[in-house]
């Protein structure tokens, strides 16, 4: 299938590479308004969108330019796959979906983890920790500030396993706090769930140390996801309550899977979704993760999700 990439900063040279590897996809043509105009390259966009021999794009610009461009595209017939967020108002998603269900298109949104080896282990061992009381994440990092807040930036991906792994999930207290000194570079989020269990995420631009972790707590034991742990990505231990409320550890499992493949993963997904024309499960979690930021941008207050 030819296709374009729409964007070629920082993530766009990344993007270009994984596509051209791709069994699926032949890159024809990359826009950017910053290149010279030759050969592949192109700084006019109708050279993209005037093709007819491209039949999928992938948005990788500013998230501000997102619902713009995406729109565009889906008029011009062309299936999309955008970076995270894909937009960050519920209202502008449901325009495009619309949109791309009227034309019979695509729309799909880049969420590597969905597609992580690790976190689908994860999600078939979920129901092992009896009632959840906690999900922590953390995903930290150095450098390559933005404009936009770092939980639109980098804390979408944790958003998205969380609406992965709990897709029912309903909201109903919300609290973010933002470092006063990097503004927003840095910030703690902090929900609690219908259910009456917690969510604490924290991101940060600000990092020495990469990191990528999520940890789930249940009464009857936590699971553990460790992107960084060279010996086990996901550990499994299973704990019981004694009479004076400790734990007592009863049994550890330990998975180890290749992270670095996980774009490899979603772009062969997103090749599946235009081939048997459902989108139905990355519609639902970029969805609900829309939904997610929206909360947190009006937070501080308490709102039924």
């Amino acid at each position: 299938m030819k296709v374009a990439l729409i964007g070629y900063g920082y993530w766009g040279k990344i993007l270009e590479n994984y596509i051209e590897k791709s069994a699926c996809f032949e890159l024809i043509r990359v826009f950017d308004i910053n290149v010279v105009h030759h050969s592949l390259y192109t700084n006019c966009l109708e050279d993209v969108m005037e093709d007819d021999s491209i039949q999928a794009v992938f948005v990788c610009t500013p998230v501000d330019t997102h619902y713009e461009l995406c729109r565009v595209s889906l008029l011009y017939g062309k299936n999309v796959f955008c970076e995270k967020p894909m937009v960050t108002s519920k209202l502008q998603f449901d325009k495009l979906h619309l949109l791309a269900e009227e034309k019979g298109l695509i729309l799909y949104t880049d969420y590597i983890y969905t597609e992580s080896r690790t976190i689908k282990k994860m999600r078939e061992h979920i129901q092992e920790l009896g009632d959840v009381r906690l999900f922590q994440g953390e995903i930290s990092q150095f450098g390559r500030f933005y404009q936009e807040d770092v939980a639109k930036v980098i804390g979408v991906h944790l958003f998205s396993v969380l609406v992965y792994l709990f897709p029912d999930i309903r909201i109903v207290s919300c609290h973010k706090d933002i470092d006063g000194v990097f503004g927003k570079q840095c910030c703690d989020i902090r929900m609690k769930t219908y259910e009456g269990w917690e969510i604490d995420i924290v991101c940060s631009l600000l990092s020495p140390v990469k990191t990528r972790l999520v940890k789930i707590y249940g009464e009857k034991g936590c699971i553990i996801f460790d992107m960084m742990d060279s010996d086990a990505t996901l550990r499994l231990i299973r704990y019981t309550r004694q009479e004076n409320n400790s734990y007592t550890a009863e049994s550890e499992d330990t998975w180890l899977y290749d992270e670095k493949n996980n774009l490899d993963y979603v772009i062969d997904d997103f090749n599946k979704a235009i081939v048997n024309r459902n989108n139905q499960k990355n519609y639902a979690i970029s969805k609900k993760v829309i939904e997610l930021l929206e909360s947190i941008d009006s937070c501080n207050r308490e709102f039924v999700g």
